[in-house]
C-alpha cells in the first residue's frame, strides 16, 4: 500500500527549520495559536504558522515600548558614574596622605612619655628595698603607665572617629548624556589620581599605618613589662637617684620600638623624662 503523503510538514520538521524546539511549537498548538495553520492529518502549512506565530507574539508583547538607545546610553553613563564615584568614596575613606600620618604618628608616639614618669617614680620608691618588694613596685607602675597609655589612645580614637559631613549625593537621574560623560571622565582623573599617589607613596592605606602602629605599640608594652623583672636585682641595692637612671635606660630601649614615620628613636630618647 502507498503511503500518503502528508499536505504539510510534521511538526517536529517545522520546529527543526525555524530553529525553535518540537515542545514549543506543541505548546502552540495546544495553546490554539497555530489552529488555523493545521491540516486535517495534523501536519503545518509552514507558512500559515508563521504569520500566526509572528502576530501572536506581537500581541502578547502588548505596548512595550522598543529600547530607545539614547535612554539606553544615558542609563549605562549614569551607572558608570555611580560605580566610580563609589570606588572614589572607598578610596577616601580607606587612604590617607603620608605627611599628615607621619605627624599622627609622631604624636601619639610622643605622647607616651610623659607617662613613663609613673614607672620612673617607681624606681625611686622601689631602690633599697628587697628584690621582690622592688619588682613589685616597679609592677604597679608599669601597670599604671600603661593604663594611663590606653586612655590616652581611647581618646585619640574617639576624636579621630568623628564623622565629618560630606556633600550630598549628586542626582545623576537629572543629567543628560553630555553631563555624564563629563562627570566620567572627571571621576575617572580622581580615580587615577589616588592610584598615582598610591604608587608614588604619596598615600597610605589606613589600615596599614593603624596595624604597624599597633605592632610598635605591643613591642613597646613588652619593654615596659619585662622592667621589673630585670631591672629589680640592681634597683634593690641602689640610691633612687641611681635606681631611676637605671630604670630610664632600660625605658629609652622599650620606647625604640615606636621609631616610625614622623619619629626617631633619637627623639624618643630625649622624651623620656630624665
Amino acid at each position: 500500500m502507498t503511503k500518503k503523503a502528508k499536505l504539510g510538514v510534521s511538526q517536529a520538521q517545522y520546529a527543526r527549520t525555524r530553529r525553535v524546539t518540537a515542545p514549543a511549537i506543541s505548546k502552540h498548538i495546544k495553546s490554539g495559536l497555530l489552529a488555523d495553520a493545521l491540516h486535517s492529518d495534523g501536519s503545518i502549512d509552514a507558512d500559515v504558522a508563521d504569520k500566526l506565530l509572528a502576530k501572536g507574539l506581537a500581541k502578547r508583547k502588548g505596548n512595550v515600548a522598543a529600547p530607545n538607545l539614547a535612554t539606553a546610553r544615558r542609563m549605562k553613563l549614569a551607572a558608570q558614574v555611580a560605580l566610580l564615584l563609589d570606588q572614589i568614596e572607598a578610596k577616601r575613606d580607606a587612604y590617607v596622605t603620608a605627611n599628615p600620618i607621619a605627624a599622627v604618628v609622631r604624636a601619639h608616639s610622643l605622647a607616651v612619655m610623659p607617662h613613663l614618669e609613673h614607672i620612673l617614680t617607681a624606681a625611686e620608691n622601689a631602690a633599697g628595698r628587697p628584690v621582690t618588694e622592688a619588682q613589685t613596685i616597679l609592677r604597679e607602675g608599669v601597670f599604671t603607665t600603661l593604663d594611663a597609655l590606653v586612655d590616652t589612645y581611647s581618646a585619640a580614637r574617639a576624636k579621630a572617629s568623628v564623622s565629618v559631613s560630606s556633600a550630598p549625593p549628586l542626582d545623576l537621574s537629572t543629567m543628560g548624556e553630555t553631563e555624564l560623560a563629563a562627570r566620567k571622565a572627571e571621576t575617572e582623573a580622581q580615580l587615577l589620581q589616588y592610584q598615582r599617589a598610591e604608587l608614588r607613596g604619596e598615600a597610605v592605606a589606613i589600615a596599614d599605618v593603624a596595624a604597624a602602629f599597633s605592632r610598635r605599640i605591643a613591642d613597646t608594652k613588652q619593654g615596659f613589662l619585662s622592667i621589673p623583672t630585670s631591672a629589680a636585682p640592681e634597683v634593690s641595692i641602689a640610691t633612687p637617684a641611681e635606681a631611676r637612671a637605671l630604670v630610664r635606660s632600660r625605658l629609652i630601649g622599650a620606647v625604640a620600638n615606636l621609631e616610625g614615620p614622623g619619629v626617631t628613636a633619637r627623639e624618643l630618647a630625649e622624651a623620656v623624662p630624665s
